[in-house]
């Protein structure tokens, strides 16, 4: 996984990482010990906060996911969230956003730390 190569250089930018989901926290927390680093998760089970931050997908899963591990039966048109990555100052303004149109694309590493590198004051 690329982030667990550049967790660090982020970490080192004084940067906190903090995912969010609509998945439990049980679900949460199994992903986070996987992923094997130390990232804060936050549920949103209802999506509320997802919502606010306008990154439902209302096309909703494509068919045959379910078969692949993906939810039920019930999730073929079901709405989903986009991975977003959102950069805030300290202040909690929104310096840079990487907002895929694929559920399947995630911002790089690389992008993630040039966005911090070029938007925010050194740690």
């Amino acid at each position: 996984m690329e982030l667990r190569r550049s967790y660090q250089d982020i970490l080192d930018r004084g940067v906190r990482v903090v995912a969010v989901s609509v998945d439990d926290v049980a679900q949460s927390e199994a992903l986070r010990r996987r992923v094997g680093l130390d990232i804060e998760f936050l549920s949103d089970h209802d999506g509320t906060l997802l919502d606010h931050l306008g990154v439902r997908d209302d096309a909703g899963l494509i068919p045959g996911l379910s078969a692949a591990g993906f939810g039920g039966d019930d999730d073929v048109g079901r709405a989903i969230y986009l991975p977003t990555t959102f950069l805030l100052d300290e202040d909690g303004v929104i310096r840079w956003i990487h907002r895929a149109d694929d559920y399947r694309v995630r911002a790089t590493a690389d992008a993630v730390i040039d966005a911090i590198d070029d938007r925010l004051p050194p740690a």
